[in-house]
């Protein structure tokens, strides 16, 4: 039955592409934005460098707090997916950017 919908949608689509003045539709744009991980790498990364310029101990503390909650939930997230590989890598990459930035 799916087939047979399909080809009347597909004879549809010939038909009207064949008809003088048709104009293609526009491509389709990506509708996917970046994955979690990269987003919370992004940020972990913001944060730090928020809390190397700090010089409100208070306000470095707390956002050094936020940096171990969002890292714990990134490599959570490799975990979960069974990239351990990835995880360790990436801990070592913000561990340096940490050790590189404070």
């Amino acid at each position: 039955m799916f087939e047979s919908i399909m080809e009347a949608k597909i004879k549809k689509w010939e038909e009207e592409k064949n008809k003088p003045g048709y104009v293609p539709p526009p491509p389709v744009k990506n509708t996917f934005g970046k994955p979690i991980e990269q987003t919370l790498i992004d940020e972990i990364e913001e944060l730090v460098i928020k809390a190397s310029k700090s010089t409100n101990e208070e306000e470095k503390q707390s956002l050094l707090k936020k940096v171990n909650s969002l890292e714990t939930q990134l490599l959570l997230s490799f975990e979960n997916q069974g990239l351990y590989l990835v995880a360790q890598k990436t801990q070592k990459r913000l561990q340096k950017f940490r050790m590189d930035n404070l």
